[in-house]
């Protein structure tokens, strides 16, 4: 899906805004030049202000396949440049700069037919790739994470895939929210 000609500065509108912690917001943006989204490929989003200064930032794609639709899950880090914004000020209706989709050095397509299962294992917000390449399956998916709260938050859109894609699909989730020595997965 994704070819050098295609990656470029597009408009997109947000067309749905849903919070998924106090910290994090779910945004869905139409962008009716785009060119579709592969599973764990990434977007820039930019933003200038009145005087002409601009900031960008990297957005992992929540959504995949040939659509114009393009959904992220933003994290707000707190003194950020963008994300603040991005949670806490922009809203639906509202026009964002957006590139890609970007990526060539980690994207899943799966083979036609895909019958092997499919372990997904992330940590912390790096669960938001993940869900698209969850999209992307339509078989048998586990799905584990070692968070401390992104699984809380990515619970409404876990279950949301879940009920799209059964019967032929499984979900199953592990989540670890308490760590008992850092850098280690025995919580």
């Amino acid at each position: 899906m994704i070819t050098s000609n295609r990656v470029r500065w597009h408009l997109g509108r947000v067309i749905s805004r849903q919070f998924e912690t106090g910290s994090a917001v779910r945004l869905e943006l139409a962008v009716p030049t785009w060119p579709g989204n592969d599973a764990g490929a990434h977007l820039d989003i930019r933003l200038t202000a009145p005087g002409g200064y601009q900031a960008s930032r990297s957005y992992s794609l929540a959504s995949s396949g040939e659509s114009t639709r393009v959904v992220l899950v933003v994290q707000e880090l707190p003194g950020g440049e963008v994300s603040p914004f991005l949670v806490r000020q922009l809203a639906e209706g509202e026009e964002v700069e957006v590139q890609g989709p970007l990526g060539r050095f980690f994207v899943w397509i799966p083979a036609e037919p895909e019958q092997s299962p499919v372990q997904l294992i992330a940590g912390g917000s790096g669960v938001v790739p993940l869900f698209s390449m969850a999209s992307a399956r339509e078989r048998e998916l586990s799905f584990g994470c070692c968070t401390r709260s992104a699984v809380r938050a990515m619970s409404s859109s876990l279950t949301n895939w879940q009920s799209s894609h059964e019967p032929s699909s499984r979900l199953s989730t592990r989540a670890s929210q308490h760590l008992e020595r850092a850098g280690h997965l025995d919580g």
